[in-house]
């Protein structure tokens, strides 16, 4: 027993049918292309899904800006357009990464799309669209090394113009902050040659900023706090100065400790500084091969006086270096509707 397959044929209407509540209707059209009406009487040609798969993963830095993900855009024309996708990232980092995903479409076009559904750790939530002219939305989520979310992206979007939308993808490294507005910031830090103590009368920042007191003998007074560090990443670390009479040797250091809790290096960024003046110092370093840990520490070289009080506020330590991986099988695609 044989089979064979019958084409269809559809009379060619000049006019389009009305179909009944809840349906589609679809009919060759009197140019002779398929079309489709919905109740209401808004009709338009059926076109084909326009679709990007990536064929291999792909990484995208995470250095605090989107990136278009190589390969996962598709070009869209003038007109409302029903869009669908998935995206699936993996943090890519000896630290933990704020990773985001958003879809761009052509520039000063105006787009908007109903729904993303966002999906991480077997968790899901619907998050509404976000109206940034011509973004689609703004997704973050913190990842461990090796861990992944994945996005599911679907609406309408109305384009103005003819272009591509590009689904993009970011990270932002895990960054540590003191501004020390609070007194509990200030003694989770360690001093050695004075005391310290929590003010409010010359913050450089907010309410608040860590005094240390030297104690007239100690040569170099520090004021410093340990973090985990990864050999090879780059770290910036900064830190707000003053002090309430001129001193020659103030500044900011990172010293880098192996497992067995030996120095490996010492990077600094010190001078001269003026009495009742702002200063800040910034390092960006590269943490050497062993490390382990770093050592954060402000620092008042010599031997301080105690009338030469030190303050030290905003103090910054932020890793760059790593990327996200999107994974092959992520897909974009859009129909004009």
């Amino acid at each position: 027993m044989s089979r064979h397959l019958v084409p269809l044929e559809l009379a060619q209407l000049p006019t389009p049918p009305t179909p009944p509540a809840g349906c589609i209707a679809v009919y060759a059209g009197a140019d002779g292309r398929l079309h489709r009406a919905v109740p209401g009487g808004a009709a338009g040609p059926v076109s084909p899904w326009r679709h990007t798969i990536l064929p291999a993963d792909v990484t995208v830095p995470a250095d605090k800006n989107y990136a278009d993900v190589p390969g996962l855009g598709v070009d869209v024309e003038p007109g409302l357009h029903q869009v669908q996708g998935v995206l699936t990232l993996t943090a890519v980092a000896p630290v933990r990464v704020a990773t985001g995903a958003q879809l761009l479409g052509p520039t000063a076009s105006l787009v908007a799309i109903d729904t993303w559904l966002h999906y991480f750790s077997g968790f899901s939530e619907m998050h509404p669209a976000f109206y940034y002219g011509s973004l689609l939305g703004d997704l973050w989520f913190w990842l461990n090394p090796g861990e992944a979310f994945r996005v599911h992206f679907t609406g309408t979007v109305t384009v103005t113009e003819p272009g591509t939308l590009n689904v993009q993808a970011g990270g932002i490294p895990e960054t540590s902050t003191w501004p020390f507005d609070a007194e509990f910031e200030v003694y989770e830090w360690q001093v050695n040659g004075g005391e310290i103590a929590h003010t409010d009368t010359v913050p450089q920042s907010g309410g608040g900023a860590a005094q240390v007191t030297p104690d007239g003998v100690t040569e170099t007074v520090t004021f410093g706090q340990r973090m985990p560090a990864v050999p090879g990443y780059q770290y910036r670390a900064a830190a707000w100065l003053q002090t309430t009479e001129p001193w020659a040797d103030a500044g900011f250091a990172v010293r880098w400790y192996d497992g067995n809790g030996d120095v490996i290096r010492e990077d600094s960024a010190v001078g001269a500084i003026e009495a009742g003046v702002w200063v800040q110092r910034i390092l960006d370093v590269a943490a050497p091969d062993g490390t382990v840990e770093a050592h954060l520490e402000a620092r008042m070289g010599g031997t301080p006086p105690a009338s030469t009080v030190l303050y030290v506020d905003d103090v910054t330590w932020a890793g760059f270096g790593g990327v996200v991986r999107a994974s092959a099988g992520s897909f974009i695609a859009a129909a004009p509707m």
